[in-house]
């Protein structure tokens, strides 16, 4: 069974892991649909980590 992430600004399952963009933060490697989410979480990384942010729409 393939292991899925979740981008942690838009919400969306990635199933590609080997061409996702991601990055390591606080020792755990992150996952993102798009470039551009990236850039979003790098604007903010607590606030997409806390939970309680709303998920983004529209990111590709």
């Amino acid at each position: 069974m393939a292991h899925h992430e979740t981008c942690p600004v838009s919400g969306l399952q990635i199933d590609d892991l080997a061409t996702a963009p991601n990055m390591e933060y606080e020792g755990k490697t992150l996952y993102f649909c798009c470039p551009s989410c990236q850039d979003t979480f790098l604007e903010d990384p607590d606030h997409y980590l806390s939970g309680s942010a709303s998920h983004k729409s529209g990111c590709h």
